[in-house]
Formats: structure tokens, C-alpha cells, sequence
């Protein structure tokens, strides 16, 4: 069985048997570490990028360093974490123009200053393609921490912005009508958003890298619960709005990078004046319930098994 029978998640399962941890406050699998330092946890969450499955054909070097600080300052978001700082280990090919070196370096430091954290250091080597590992480090007090199992039935599904906008950029890139700065590449990561949830009493967060859809299973299997989605109540990004396939981009395609939250319904009122102090939008849509169907529900009322389809490396 080779990885493209296996997938993403089933591979990380198997190689995690393999890794004892008395450290690890999260399971793996979850978007970072967490490691006990006093009365907070240290936050650790790494994530590489690289050519060509993650950046299209035309991705300016200024939208690559960016998005490469963004997907793992996106993960301290998600767990209700203050981001400290960054860590960029880099593969760049000898024939790089300098130049483009530059513009990297400038746009994962003003993604990483957007999230009040900077670039602490890293390392460079020689590589054929365009290879970035970035290793973020946050804190979060310990009774703050979002985990992903911590939903519970009856809690309020709720997202933290519009969806699909970074599948409307891709296939806009392909077809050569878009600008660069669009969403695929410019994705921001929720920390203030994470930090309301944390504060406002939310019971579970994960960001939304690989579709609503897998994010909603991810959550709901950790907890062992099932759940419901009112698909008129998903919030579209504008681009996404204007294309039949948009919804489906927002279900499965990913690269949104929202957090998805699991919240109270007697701590809604609070935490989503929380989210919007902080700058931010809090969508409710949809319930988590006991352990059963995974339901998407149409606007008459039906509903339909969602499909567990979306991004995962190796698969899609």
C-alpha cells in the first residue's frame, strides 16, 4: 500500500504509533503542541510548503512568503494561543534571483507582523524547488486552550468568515482573470478571532485549511459526536458567490484558512460580541449532536449525508 491508497490522515496515524509523549497536551493530530510552561502552554506547530502543490503558476514571491507564514500562525489561532514568533527553514533552488529572495523574506514578515509575532530565525539550504518549513511558537493560559475534541452536543457550529474565496482565486488563477493578492495566497491568520474564542468560554476551534466539510468531520470524530449544517447559513466569499461552484469550493476545496469553533448556545451572545471587538464576524451554522449522521440540511428542511470529501495530500 503506497501513500496515494493511504492518505494524509491514515499515514499520519500510522507513524504516530510510533511516538510516545509525555509533553503533549493535545492529541496528535490536533493543530499544534501543547507543552506545560507554568500556568500557559507553550504552543508548537510546524508546516511546510512548497512547489508545485502549493503555490499555482504566477504566485508572486511576496504572496509565497506570506502564505508560508500564515498557515502555521493560523494554527496558534486556532488554539486560542498569543503567537511569539516564527522559525523559516528554507530549500531554495541556486538559480533564486536575489531579488525574489527579498520579497519572500518581505511577506512572511508582514504576515507575521499582522499576527503581532515576527521571524525569529531558521536556516537555509539548497533544494531543486522552492521549499519552505515554518515552525511557529505561541502561548496560551491553560484554561484557555482550544482543543479540537472539546465540542459537545448542542453546541453551535460557527465559522469566523466567509468561505470558498481561496477555491474562487485558484480556479480564477488557472483561467488568467485574477490578479495576484487574491485569497489562495493571502489567507489571515484569525488570532485575535482565536483569542475571543478562547476568552469568551468556546469549546473547541480548528482552522480551515482542507474544506468545511473535513474540518466538520475532524471535529465531530474527535468528539465522538455527529452534527448537522444548514447549508444556506455558510457564509460565501464574494468571489465564491458568483460561481454555481462555490459552495463546493467552500465545503471541499479548503484554503480558507477560518477557524471553525464549537460554541455554547448560552455563551453565543458573548463570545460573538467578543469576535466582533476583536475586529472579527461570527457565523453560527449549524448544531453538533449526538454520535450519528453527519447531516447537511437544504433550505426545505431535507437533509443529506455531507460528503467527506476535501483536501488531503497524497488523494486530492
Amino acid at each position: 500500500m503506497d501513500l496515494r491508497e493511504l492518505g494524509e490522515r491514515a499515514a499520519i496515524r500510522r507513524m504516530v504509533a510510533h511516538f510516545p509523549t509525555r509533553l503533549n497536551a493535545l492529541a496528535f493530530g490536533d493543530d499544534c503542541a501543547a507543552v506545560p510552561l507554568g500556568d500557559q502552554y507553550l504552543l508548537l506547530t510546524t508546516d511546510a510548503v512548497a512547489e508545485p502543490t502549493h503555490f499555482p503558476r504566477g504566485a508572486t514571491p511576496y504572496e509565497r512568503g506570506w502564505f508560508a507564514a500564515a498557515v502555521n500562525l493560523s494554527d496558534i489561532a486556532a488554539k486560542g494561543g498569543e503567537p511569539l514568533g516564527l522559525l523559516l527553514a528554507m530549500g531554495l533552488p541556486p538559480t533564486l534571483d536575489a531579488a525574489f529572495l527579498d520579497d519572500l523574506a518581505r511577506g512572511a514578515a508582514d504576515c507575521a507582523a499582522q499576527a503581532g509575532a515576527e521571524i525569529l530565525g531558521g536556516d537555509t539550504k539548497q533544494n531543486p524547488t522552492l521549499t519552505i518549513t515554518g515552525t511557529a511558537i505561541g502561548l496560551v493560559p491553560k484554561g484557555e486552550l482550544l482543543r479540537r475534541a472539546g465540542a459537545k452536543a448542542g453546541d453551535l457550529i460557527a465559522v469566523t468568515g466567509p468561505l470558498g474565496g481561496a477555491g474562487a482565486d485558484y480556479f480564477a488563477r488557472l483561467a488568467g482573470t485574477v490578479s495576484p493578492g487574491g485569497r489562495l495566497l493571502h489567507p489571515t491568520p484569525r488570532v485575535r478571532e482565536g483569542r475571543a474564542l478562547a476568552k469568551g468560554g468556546a469549546h473547541a476551534s480548528l482552522d480551515l485549511s482542507d474544506g468545511l466539510a473535513l474540518g466538520l468531520y475532524d471535529m465531530a470524530e474527535a468528539a465522538g459526536l455527529g452534527f448537522e449544517v444548514e447549508a444556506g447559513k455558510v457564509p460565501l466569499h464574494p468571489q465564491a458567490t458568483a460561481d454555481p461552484q462555490g459552495a463546493a469550493w467552500a465545503f471541499h476545496f479548503g484554503g480558507d484558512y477560518e477557524l471553525l469553533a464549537a460554541v455554547p448556545p448560552d455563551r453565543w451572545d458573548v463570545i460573538a460580541a467578543a469576535v466582533r471587538a476583536a475586529g472579527g464576524q461570527l457565523h453560527a451554522i449549524g448544531r453538533f449532536t449526538p454520535p450519528g449522521a453527519h447531516h447537511l440540511v437544504a433550505a426545505d428542511g431535507s437533509k443529506q449525508v455531507l460528503p467527506r470529501r476535501g483536501w488531503e495530500h497524497f488523494r486530492s
